[in-house]
């Protein structure tokens, strides 16, 4: 192997970020790719949540659990979530630029109760809800989410039997929901 070749090879691999200014070398990529995100745009219902994972990302590695993030579909290739801005609505390819993905149907709800938890979303998203950086689920003076809180209000406080202690609060993570009886585990593409 010719020298020019190894160092084609080796710049091929080098990403390079201008701002702070830093190289990676062969930085990881989203796991999830165009063939994982057919499989959901084929089965995703209007009122499914969607729980996320990346494994490289810090805020991952700080919620408790292997689930770090969860969102409503609200249809029309929409997901409505809570982000460190508010409560946002985002294109759902946006949302599934991931490494893992769980798509949860909440049982038992009629139709009803699925238009009223998509409004509910909806409106948070108009309103662009602040974040709750402080994770205070018991709190109800304070309009803040967290995307666990926002997923648990959506659906009329479907996830209260599923919060645990953590760091000294009662809190309700992605793995609460994902594991909840309250919810049928449609599809799951785990890849780390």
């Amino acid at each position: 192997m010719s020298v020019l070749s190894i160092l084609i090879k080796f710049i091929s691999k080098l990403a390079v970020y201008p701002r702070p200014g830093f190289f990676l070398y062969n930085p990881p990529h989203y796991l999830i790719n165009g063939e994982d995100m057919r499989k959901v745009l084929d089965i995703i219902e209007p009122g499914d949540i969607i729980a996320r994972r990346y494994r490289f990302f810090l805020s991952s590695m700080m919620v408790p659990g292997y689930w770090s993030h969860v969102g409503i579909y609200i249809g029309d290739n929409k997901i409505v979530h809570a982000v460190g801005e508010g409560v946002i609505e985002e294109d759902i390819l946006t949302f599934l630029r991931t490494d893992c993905i769980a798509v949860l149907r909440p049982k038992r709800l009629g139709e009803k109760r699925i238009k009223k938890a998509i409004d509910f979303a909806k409106e948070e998203a108009k309103k662009n809800t602040p974040y709750d950086y402080e994770f205070d689920f018991q709190n109800k003076r304070k309009y803040e989410f967290s995307c666990t809180e926002l997923a648990n209000k959506t659906f009329d406080n479907l996830f209260e039997e599923d919060f645990e202690q953590n760091y000294g609060k009662d809190t309700l993570t992605p793995d609460g929901i994902c594991c909840s009886k309250k919810v049928k585990n449609i599809l799951e593409i785990k890849k780390d």
